[in-house]
């Protein structure tokens, strides 16, 4: 149960900056089970990114995402093993939390670009599109 007193104590530096950190975490499993499901949904938009070569726009968005899963789920399994073998410094905490605070900014990164350049592309590949219908094609 999260209490005040947990919450104070993440934002103490010697908590958080603790170079060998007990081995009890509390949320290991969950930690565990979030970064594989992050990597399993990375290698379906991997497989997906491939299957959708043809449209541009799509690949390029969900390549984003790829990176953005995979990076995130690869790291996070590897900063998870650290934690659980115990090696000083890569173990502290403040690496995981910056971890997941990097997870959150790459997140709001891919939307703003889904909000801002990927409606643009759709467009543009649409006016692409239009121009082709009408444009005469040479014949053979």
């Amino acid at each position: 149960m999260i209490t005040f007193a947990n919450l104070k104590m993440l934002f103490n530096p010697a908590y958080l900056f603790n170079p060998n950190p007990s081995y009890d975490m509390k949320f290991f499993v969950y930690l565990a089970t979030l970064f594989g499901i992050l990597i399993i949904l990375g290698l379906v938009s991997f497989v997906s990114a491939r299957r959708n070569k043809k449209r541009k726009h799509a690949a390029v968005l969900l390549s984003n995402v790829y990176n953005w899963l995979l990076t995130i789920g690869l790291g996070g399994m590897l900063l998870l093993f650290f934690r659980y073998e115990g090696i000083a410094m890569i173990s502290m905490r403040f690496i995981l939390l910056l971890w997941l605070l990097t997870f959150i900014l790459w997140g709001i990164y891919i939307l703003i670009f889904y909000k801002k350049g990927y409606k643009k592309m759709i467009k543009e590949y649409k006016e692409q599109i239009e121009k082709e219908r009408y444009l005469k094609r040479k014949k053979r």
